[in-house]
């Protein structure tokens, strides 16, 4: 599915995407960056979300440099996208391990295999059949 940008853009169902954090993820809500046969599903905005007087504050917000100036330009995005809930972030880190056949591994009463790398950090302590 992610291979086919027009199915994506046009599939009615959750799609979760990574766009960074801080002011990286408001390109999916510029309506003017939507993902369209006019420029091949090529746009960010793949939710097709407008709201009119979004476009302007990120004119706006870009088009500063003044941090002091930015701050109200964010919070009344902020409050905009809060008011319309055009998505629903979720905050989560997915980890992979694999194992082969035969290795006992990754169990829950290993110390510190929990977190970054703690599993391949005690791979002494993995057990053979």
């Amino acid at each position: 599915m992610s291979r086919d940008p027009a199915f994506r853009t046009q599939f009615p169902a959750v799609d979760t995407q990574d766009r960074g954090q801080g002011d990286q993820i408001l390109v999916s809500f510029d309506s003017r960056s939507q993902a369209l046969p006019e420029n091949r599903w090529q746009g960010s905005n793949t939710a097709h979300y407008v709201n009119p007087g979004l476009d302007p504050l990120f004119d706006r917000l870009y088009g500063s440099i003044d941090a002091a100036e930015q701050g109200p330009l964010l919070r009344q995005t902020g409050e905009i996208l809060a008011t319309d809930v055009p998505v629903l972030p979720l905050y989560f880190k997915t980890s992979f391990a694999a194992v082969r056949q035969g290795i006992r591994a990754m169990r829950d009463d290993y110390p510190g295999t929990r977190g970054s790398g703690g599993a391949s950090r005690f791979a002494h302590l993995w057990d053979r059949d």
